[in-house]
């Protein structure tokens, strides 16, 4: 064609390769885009299992150390209790010896008698 027209099948093969090079490009980066997100995730999605495992063998660790403290302080408990029976044992044995001897002694619940100060006792005065 001599018209001054551009061939039209060159035109539109041209058109048709820059819009598909466009599409196969926009398809690209988007690919590349969404591929990079999915990296992304997968990355952060790995650190959180990561740091949950660490936390987890933490809570491990802690649990144990504190069941190891509690038998112990279980253990400690026991000890103290059985001194505090034998010094409240040794405490009656020595009552009822002073009892034996006519020595008075107050019992438990009742309050003791005032102290006498002895004249000339060094008492700071």
């Amino acid at each position: 064609m001599s018209d001054g027209l551009p061939d039209a099948p060159g035109l539109w093969t041209a058109l048709a390769g820059a819009i598909g090079a466009a599409f196969g490009g926009v398809s690209l980066w988007l690919a590349n885009r969404l591929m990079g997100k999915a990296a992304f995730q997968q990355a952060i999605n790995s650190g959180f299992s990561e740091l949950t495992k660490q936390l987890r063998e933490e809570r491990d660790f802690f649990r144990n150390q504190l069941a190891e403290e509690r038998i112990a302080w279980a253990a400690e408990r026991a000890e103290a209790n059985g001194k505090i029976l034998n010094l409240t044992q040794s405490i009656e044995s020595l009552k009822h010896l002073l009892i034996r001897h006519g020595i008075p002694v107050p019992l438990a619940h009742q309050e003791p008698e005032p102290f006498t100060v002895i004249e000339g006792s060094d008492h700071g005065d």
